[in-house]
């Protein structure tokens, strides 16, 4: 839940005054260096592969932040 909650605020900011995200996975680029991370491969992609970065950054909430 917390990757969608990411991406909601990073998306539509405008729909939410706060979100509480108590086990957030924002940070896509990293995700692998989590103790569990490197199962989600499979899931997520290899964001230490170029052409997997390029889709997994998308909708990396991390990645996604404008100011």
């Amino acid at each position: 839940g917390g990757l969608l909650v990411g991406n909601m605020l990073t998306l539509y900011p405008q729909l939410f005054g706060c979100i509480v995200c108590e086990v957030p996975l924002l940070d896509m680029q990293r995700y692998t260096q989590l103790s569990a991370g490197a199962s989600w491969i499979a899931e997520y992609g290899d964001p230490s592969k170029p052409e997997e970065w390029a889709y997994i950054k998308t909708f990396s909430p991390y990645h996604n932040i404008q100011a």
